[in-house]
């Protein structure tokens, strides 16, 4: 595998990415945090009717030891576990349901850095820096999909500072890597292109971790990865809605 050539850049990997993410993946180098405790109906606060009830439900589809989710395709698993949370909101009351939520939130953290702690060791054992592998997988995301990419995008979807994104790109335009071109309906605005030999350099990498991917995606049902991105962008969507009322709808 051929190695950057701008090894300077690579202590910005140790900054904290938004969680903004690209249009097909978001990649947040951080310290490794013990696997998330799996969410439990019994394991909250809850009165003796809705304790009776969390544990009936616990016991019939989320007890390890009556169920054996190793036995189980990934479908029947979120299945399982989506008619067992429905079931848990039934019994429990608003204060409850808001220490779920909080819950649910921790967890959601802990997926999102372990997720991106991964993205960062693969660019990390490749030589390059965190920020420089999600610039070059932007630009080639948007290259397969043919669709034009401008430095604002990538600030405003990664987060990653306007200096830091100038001085990369900076870099590889003059190793020949990145052209900016006009615009076709502004000149003043410059795309992100690869150049015939940037494009190679970038597929080395990219088209590497995409084989990463496919291989672990290939171990779970096609379902539950579409039911699990679907989830994650409703989110999304649902939780920019909250902290910024006024951004448009998806």
């Amino acid at each position: 595998m051929k190695k950057s050539q701008s090894s300077r850049h690579n202590s910005t990997a140790a900054a904290s990415p938004s969680k903004s993410s690209l249009p097909r993946k978001a990649l947040a180098k951080g310290q490794t945090t013990a696997p998330p405790a799996a969410l439990t109906p019994t394991s909250l606060p809850a009165s003796s009717t809705s304790t009776e009830a969390a544990t009936s439900m616990n016991k019939a589809s989320m007890n390890k030891e009556s169920v054996s989710t190793a036995s189980m395709d990934a479908t029947s698993v979120a299945t399982a576990s989506v008619a067992a949370a429905s079931l848990a909101e039934t019994t429990l009351s608003a204060e409850q349901l808001i220490q779920v939520h909080k819950q649910l939130s921790r967890r959601n953290c802990r997926v999102w850095s372990t997720c991106n702690q991964i993205y960062t060791r693969w660019a990390v054992a490749h030589g390059l820096s965190y920020f420089e592998l999600m610039i070059l997988s932007s630009i080639y995301y948007a290259h397969l999909d043919n669709l034009p990419l401008y430095q604002r995008d990538i600030m405003t979807c990664l987060g990653i500072p306007k200096q830091t994104i100038n001085t990369i790109i900076k870099d590889y335009i003059q190793q020949g890597y990145i052209e900016l071109k006009p615009a076709p309906a502004d000149k003043r605005k410059k795309q992100l292109t690869f150049t015939p030999s940037g494009l190679s350099y970038a597929a080395s990498y990219v088209e590497e971790l995409m084989q990463c991917e496919h291989e672990a995606m290939a171990q779970m049902d096609l379902a539950t990865l579409q039911l699990s991105f679907q989830t994650q962008e409703q989110y999304n969507q649902l939780f920019e809605r909250t902290i910024n009322p006024k951004s448009p709808p998806a």
